[in-house]
């Protein structure tokens, strides 16, 4: 192998290292929540891809979690102050 394989291959396995760390993370979330089923277990498991595991998680990461997803227009009035009217 050369440097640029070695190279690769480390990433890869950089990669892959991460996402099954995520995997934990977000298998673990799920559980404690009560909403882990079988199907949604054997999912996540199989996952390759760090977005689609991110997909996956998306309808049950905890609501604060989902505050930097919001426009910028919505942060004021969750937060309980409404922009004035423009005239």
């Amino acid at each position: 192998m050369n440097e640029i394989q070695l190279r690769a291959l480390l990433e890869r396995h950089t990669y892959l290292t991460e996402l099954e760390e995520r995997k934990a993370t977000v298998l673990n979330s799920i559980r404690e929540q009560g909403k882990l089923t079988d199907e949604l277990k054997t999912k996540i498991e199989e996952c390759l891809q760090k977005t689609e595991l991110e997909d996956l998680y998306l309808p049950y990461k905890p609501e604060e979690a989902h505050a930097g997803d919001r426009c910028q227009g919505e942060r004021p009035r969750t937060a309980g102050r409404v922009p004035e009217k423009r005239k």
